[in-house]
């Protein structure tokens, strides 16, 4: 391998989309064509300890930018792409080849809400990049009606296959209690609230569940979240638990009957993608790339944010039908295994860096 590339790029903690995103692609096949600077600043940083860490992230640029021919940079919006952006520019100083990775499920908001002023740097940022990543098709779309000369090409999330296979022992799944599952970071984007009250909407039925919410976040939203829970009289069917990774998050996966994902914002969320490769029905929201994997009684279910009620009937739906939350989890297992596992998305990463090495990647 002639040519390296400069991955720039958080890493956990905190577990989040892009960080799991920079986790995976370490650890991949693929994992020796890079050059990493993680760029994490953790859930709670304030404003003096990001701008530290940005002179710190630029330093470590500036030690290896000769070193290689492309930069990918991961991003999202806001003031994460503020920061990504000098990134860009200091990249096209040295003539590099730059990718910039987008991440986020609300940048058209954020880029259609900017001034004037901001939405001319957005829009020459994503210009001078020689590939802009997005996460799907509709996204592609959404960013060429920014400027149809934006280079876009897609490159959606992907997942290692589980090597068990689930759909053998599902009822094992629903012979006791049905665990439905939220994996992600608790931020009030994420609509942990709306689950909230769809579960106390549903709680007098007779079937037998509990929830349990996996992640970190917002200490206030997450201690107002354990609050409603409380006035709910929900502390039997609703329980926190702290982020897992690994054996851990293996386990519960293996275990859930149901994924919900009630966000208010989403690129294209990992977790689900992680959730149907274990063979889970979906349960999420119509927001992002989401609509685009998840086919309705194909592969789950789809809401508008912030409907509780709508979402109550969908969860209670699939606890009484047995028999299609298990076709809908064949479903989703073929359907990742086809379109998002690590051999067939990693390839495309391969012959993107070949491509805008002219031929000389090795």
């Amino acid at each position: 391998m002639k040519n390296k590339i400069l991955l720039i790029s958080p890493l956990p903690p905190p577990i989040g989309g892009i960080s799991i995103w920079t986790q995976n692609i370490l650890n991949s096949k693929i994992k020796d064509l890079f050059i990493h600077i993680n760029t994490s600043n953790g859930i709670n940083a304030n404003l003096i300890q990001k701008i530290y860490k940005l002179y710190k992230y630029i330093f470590d640029f500036l030690q290896k930018i000769n070193k290689v021919y492309i930069v990918h940079i991961n991003t999202s919006s806001f003031l994460s792409f503020y920061q990504k952006s000098i990134f860009v520019l200091l990249s096209k100083i040295f003539k590099k080849k730059v990718i910039l990775h987008i991440h986020s499920g609300n940048f058209l908001d954020f880029y259609n809400n900017a001034n004037l002023l901001f939405k001319i740097y957005i829009k020459k940022i994503l210009l001078i990049s020689d590939r802009v990543a997005v996460l799907s098709n509709q996204w592609e779309k959404r960013f060429k009606s920014i400027d149809s000369e934006i280079k876009t090409v897609v490159l959606p999330n992907w997942v290692e296959m589980p090597k068990e296979d689930f759909m053998r022992n599902y009822n094992s799944r629903c012979e006791h209690t049905r665990i439905i599952l939220y994996l992600g970071s608790i931020i009030e984007n994420k609509g942990i609230h709306d689950l909230i009250k769809a579960i106390f909407l549903i709680n007098n039925n007779l079937i037998n569940f509990k929830v349990l919410i996996a992640g970190a976040g917002k200490a206030e939203y997450v201690s107002k979240c354990k609050k409603m829970v409380t006035n709910m009289g929900l502390v039997d069917k609703v329980h926190f638990i702290n982020e897992v990774s690994g054996n851990e998050k293996y386990l519960l996966l293996r275990n859930a009957s149901i994924f919900v994902l009630p966000s208010y914002y989403e690129g294209m969320p990992l977790a689900m993608l992680e959730a149907m490769s274990f063979g889970l029905p979906i349960i999420a929201t119509k927001v992002g790339s989401i609509p685009e994997v998840i086919e309705e009684e194909v592969n789950g279910f789809l809401f508008e944010e912030g409907d509780a009620e709508k979402l109550a009937q969908k969860i209670l739906y699939i606890l009484n039908n047995y028999k299609l939350a298990e076709q809908i989890g064949k479903n989703n297992i073929e359907k990742i295994s086809k379109y998002f596992s690590d051999e067939v998305v990693l390839r495309k990463f391969e012959e993107l860096y070949y491509s805008l090495q002219g031929g000389n990647y090795e």
